[in-house]
């Protein structure tokens, strides 16, 4: 499936007293769908491509990306080759901002391959890119054979001096006391991400309120984008019926909701698989035939989350026997290590963080090869999330796009 854009068409809005503008049909032809957001003199490329079906997966297989390029601020990039490198932490979190509104407005059971790629062609350094790519990503959506749930917007709002402000430049929020990006559809919120320093929780309201009024601007612009430009919507298959799986895994678990508690208390995640097998055992013994075991681990951990949600509305016990208001036991040692410059371990149940600490000089500074203003790091904080944290036995990779930022 390829673009079908036949015209190069423009639709836009007046947003802050600067034109944000979706344009169609000059760039990337051989996509599903594509489009160019501008705002200010940032222009931001966002394509979409779709593969086959994946069979056999449990889970929605959709990759965003977001790709900052130093030709956007005219800059060589300053690495050995003078190549463009992996993306950083700042293009990683852009893509996930994109990836959590997006990803649940997918039909359940979608097992298509889909790519969603945010490619930044130009920057005036003023407008950040960011909060511009979800509203294009939802838009080339909107208008492809794919499924889709949309339109979906996205607002960046800064306070400076008492007033909100939607899509703030960088210097905006450098003064601001609030940074909220806002994820919209035309009937509710879809994502919230937040920083701030200490402010009423009705002005809060009242933040999110103004850029819930952008992002409705926004999915009207983009309802203008669908009536010209929206291709027919593909048939896709719908996953089997589950229902029967659903009753059987009901029936051999009704009654058990002792054993169904102590194996996510005592094991967690793991308790969730051995519930499984527990259901598996019985159907086996029972002479069950073709049994589909995903299925069934699927609707058993439906059902656990179920019985664990049902105890806590009904009783008000939660899965580890505490009530709603109790947290869990806390613990806070300093220097548990010796030689570093710092050591701290702070733990919350059984969740544990050791933090290192390592103090250096002006020369240990970081240089920052990045699009937003700012040429040095001074502070540096790495988060690591090893497989044995939770049990689990996996190979040691570089850090993941989970544990960036």
């Amino acid at each position: 499936m390829t673009n079908t854009a036949a015209q190069t068409r423009t639709f836009s809005r007046e947003i802050e007293g600067k034109t944000f503008e979706l344009g169609f049909g000059r760039l990337a032809p051989n996509a599903l769908a594509a489009c160019t957001v501008r705002y200010g003199d940032t222009v931001l490329l966002v394509t979409l491509a779709d593969g086959d079906p994946r069979p056999g997966i449990d889970f929605f297989p959709l990759t965003v990306d977001f790709e900052e390029r130093m030709y956007s601020i005219g800059k060589i990039p300053g690495s050995f080759f003078r190549r463009e490198g992996r993306p950083g932490t700042d293009a990683t979190l852009a893509a996930r901002m994109t990836d959590r509104p997006i990803r649940p407005l997918f039909p359940k059971g979608f097992k298509r391959e889909v790519q969603i790629v945010g490619t930044l062609l130009a920057s005036d350094r003023e407008n950040p890119a960011d909060a511009l790519m979800t509203t294009g990503a939802s838009a080339i959506i909107n208008i492809s054979p794919l499924p889709f749930e949309g339109p979906v917007s996205s607002v960046r709002i800064a306070r400076v001096d008492g007033r909100f402000k939607a899509f703030p430049t960088y210097t905006e929020l450098e003064e601001s006391d609030l940074e909220l990006t806002v994820a919209a559809n035309d009937d509710s919120v879809v994502m919230i991400e937040a920083g701030a320093k200490q402010i009423p929780e009705d002005e809060l309201i009242e933040a999110i309120e103004y850029a819930e009024s952008i992002c409705r601007e926004l999915n009207a612009l983009q309802r203008e984008v669908m009536a010209e430009l929206a291709q027919p919507k593909m048939d896709w298959e719908k996953p089997a019926d589950q229902s029967a799986v659903r009753a059987r895994v009901e029936e051999i678990l009704a009654g058990q909701e002792e054993m169904i508690f102590a194996s996510v208390q005592g094991e967690g995640f793991r308790g969730l698989d051995n519930v499984a097998k527990y259901v598996i055992g019985k159907m086996e013994e029972a002479g069950d035939t073709d049994i589909d075991t995903k299925a069934v681990a699927a609707q058993s951990e439906a059902h656990i989350k179920a019985t664990v949600r049902g105890k806590i509305l009904n009783e008000g016990v939660r899965a580890d026997g505490r009530n709603p208001d109790q947290i869990r036991e806390l613990s806070a040692e300093v220097g548990v290590l010796p030689r570093v410059h710092g050591s701290g371990l702070f733990q919350r149940g059984q969740t544990q963080v050791l933090t290192v600490a390592t103090l250096g000089t002006l020369r240990d500074r970081a240089r920052i090869d990045a699009i937003a203003p700012g040429e040095w790091k001074m502070f540096m904080h790495h988060y690591n999330f090893p497989p044995f944290s939770v049990g689990e036995a996996r190979p040691m990779r570089s850090p993941g796009r989970r544990e960036i930022g």
